[in-house]
C-alpha cells in the first residue's frame, strides 16, 4: 500500500427539526431482579474540607443543558432549544451561570453567551470528566492526572500522587456537598478529603469492585456504579444494589432518581433498577439509537438517555428524538445536565433525518488519483474481512479523473472514512467536522506518495 502522507480524520454532520416519536412496543427489553444489602465492611469517609465561603449557586430552573457534538452548548427549556454556543467537545459542569467544558482540545469557560478558552489543546491530555465543587473550584480529570483550578492558577496531581498505579487510568469525577473529590478508575475509587487522597473500596466483600461511573445523589452524596452493582454512599453506611450477575462491560454513567430508582449505562444497555428490586435491561434498539452515552434524571423522575439521539423515559412511555432529527442535537449528545424538573414541554423532531453532501479529493505523487474507492461509516474498523465498514451499510463513492469524490444524501452524524488504493487507509471515527443540514461538507484531501 502506498504510504499515506496526510489524512483528514473524519466528518461530522448535523441535524434538523420536526416531530417526536413514541415507541409503544420496545423491540429489546429484558427483565430481572436486583438484590439490595448493607455492606458489612466499608471504609469511613475522609474528613470533608472546611465549609466554603463562596457565593451561593443560583437556584436551578427547569431545563436541560446539553453538549451537542459539532454544535456546542444548547439549553432546552419550555421555550424550546436555545441557539448553540460554540465550545469544545467533551464534558460539562455547571457553576451557577458559568459552564465549564473540558475535552481533549482544551478547556472553555462559558458565560454571558460566549466561550473563553482557559486551556489550549496542547495543555490537556485525554479528558475523562469535569466537576465544580461547592467552593467553585474546578476539577478536570484526565486519563492519568487530576487538574485543579482555584480561579487563578492550575495545579496537577498525577495518578500515582492520587494513589492509583501508573497504568490505572481515570474514568470519572464528581464533587460531593462536603467538597470531597471522587475519581474512579477501572479498578478502584479514590476520594480527596481535607487530609489528602484516600483509596476507597465501598464494599470489601468479593465482587464489589467499583468501575467507571460516579454521580451526585439528590441528597448531595454520591452513587458509584460497577457493571453489575450500584453503591449509594452516605456517612453512616453503604448500600449495594446488585442488578445483574457478572457482566464485563464498563459502567459509563449512573443516575439516581428522587424516588430511589437507579439508572446505569453499560455499553449499549441502559439498566433501570426500581426500589422494589424490579429491573429492566434496555438495549440501544429499545431506544432506536445507534449508541448510548449517558443518563440523567430530572426532578419529575424522567430519565434522559443520551447518545446518537435523545430518549426520555417517563414510566411506560418513551419519547424519542432519533439520530439526525433535531438540529440542535448535532451529531449526538456528548454530555448533559438537568436542572430542577427539566423542561415540561418537549419540542417536536423531524419525521425523517435531514441530509447533506460530503466531498473530498485524493492525490498521488502530486497528481489527481482517479478510481480510488471511498467508503463512509460511523466506526471504521482496523480489523475486517471485506472493508473497514463491514456490517455498517456504508456510503460509497469513487474518485473521478480530477481525484474528487462526492456522496449525496448523507445523514447528519459523525463518521470516519476508508480509502482503497492498493490497500485500505482508515481515518478515525471520533474526529469530526460539523456542518449544517444541506450545507456541503468538504473533508479536504489526502495525499499518497
Amino acid at each position: 500500500m502506498a504510504r499515506l502522507i496526510h489524512v483528514v480524520m473524519g466528518v461530522a454532520l448535523l441535524a434538523a427539526p420536526g416531530c417526536d416519536h413514541k415507541r409503544k412496543a420496545p423491540p429489546r427489553e429484558t427483565l430481572g431482579r436486583a438484590t439490595t444489602s448493607v455492606c458489612s465492611s466499608s471504609p469511613g469517609l475522609p474528613p470533608a474540607p472546611l465549609p466554603p465561603a463562596g457565593t451561593p449557586v443560583p437556584a436551578a430552573d427547569d431545563s436541560l443543558l446539553l453538549l451537542a457534538e459539532g454544535r456546542g452548548l444548547v439549553t432546552l427549556s419550555d421555550a424550546g432549544f436555545s441557539p448553540p454556543i460554540a465550545s469544545k467537545n467533551g464534558f460539562i459542569a455547571r457553576d451557577g451561570d458559568t459552564v465549564w467544558v473540558a475535552g481533549r482540545r482544551g478547556v472553555d469557560r462559558v458565560r454571558g453567551g460566549a466561550a473563553e478558552e482557559i486551556l489550549t489543546e496542547g495543555e490537556v491530555g485525554n479528558v475523562a470528566g469535569v466537576a465544580v465543587g461547592p467552593d467553585h473550584t474546578v476539577w478536570v480529570v484526565e486519563s492519568d492526572q487530576v487538574r485543579r483550578f482555584d480561579g487563578s492558577a492550575w495545579t496537577v496531581e498525577d495518578n500515582e500522587k492520587v494513589g492509583a498505579g501508573s497504568i490505572d487510568y481515570f474514568d470519572d469525577i464528581v464533587v460531593d456537598d462536603g467538597g470531597r473529590v471522587w475519581v474512579s478508575t477501572d479498578w478502584n475509587t479514590f476520594v480527596r478529603g481535607s487530609d489528602g487522597w484516600h483509596e476507597y473500596q465501598p464494599c470489601r466483600e468479593p465482587g464489589a469492585t467499583v468501575t467507571g461511573a460516579i454521580a451526585r445523589a439528590p441528597d448531595g452524596g454520591v452513587v458509584l456504579a460497577s457493571p453489575n452493582a450500584v453503591f449509594r454512599v452516605s456517612a453512616n453506611q453503604i448500600v449495594r444494589t446488585q442488578f445483574r450477575d457478572g457482566g464485563s462491560q464498563h459502567a459509563d454513567s449512573v443516575a439516581l432518581a428522587p424516588d430511589g430508582t437507579m439508572w446505569v449505562i453499560t455499553g449499549d444497555t441502559a439498566h433501570e433498577i426500581k426500589p422494589d428490586g424490579a429491573v429492566r435491561h434496555l438495549d440501544k434498539a429499545y431506544f432506536g439509537l445507534d449508541w448510548l452515552g449517558s443518563v440523567a434524571v430530572d426532578g419529575r423522575g424522567r430519565a434522559w438517555i443520551a447518545g446518537s439521539g435523545l430518549a426520555i423515559v417517563d414510566g411506560a412511555t418513551t419519547t424519542l428524538w432519533r439520530h439526525a432529527t433535531v438540529a440542535e442535537l448535532g451529531a449526538g449528545v456528548y454530555d448533559m445536565i438537568l436542572s430542577g424538573g427539566g423542561p415540561a414541554r418537549l419540542p417536536a423532531a423531524a419525521a425523517a433525518p435531514l441530509t447533506t453532501s460530503v466531498t473530498g479529493r485524493v492525490t498521488a505523487g502530486g497528481a489527481p488519483a482517479a478510481g480510488v474507492k471511498v467508503i463512509l461509516c460511523g466506526s471504521p474498523s482496523m480489523s475486517f474481512r471485506g472493508n473497514p465498514c463491514d456490517g455498517q451499510q456504508p456510503r460509497k463513492a469513487v474518485t473521478g479523473a480530477d481525484g474528487v469524490w462526492k456522496m449525496d444524501g448523507v445523514m447528519m452524524g459523525s463518521y470516519g472514512l476508508g480509502y482503497f488504493k492498493g490497500g485500505w487507509t482508515i481515518t478515525a471515527s471520533d474526529e469530526v467536522i460539523a456542518a449544517e443540514p444541506g450545507k456541503p461538507v468538504d473533508v479536504g484531501g489526502i495525499r499518497y506518495e
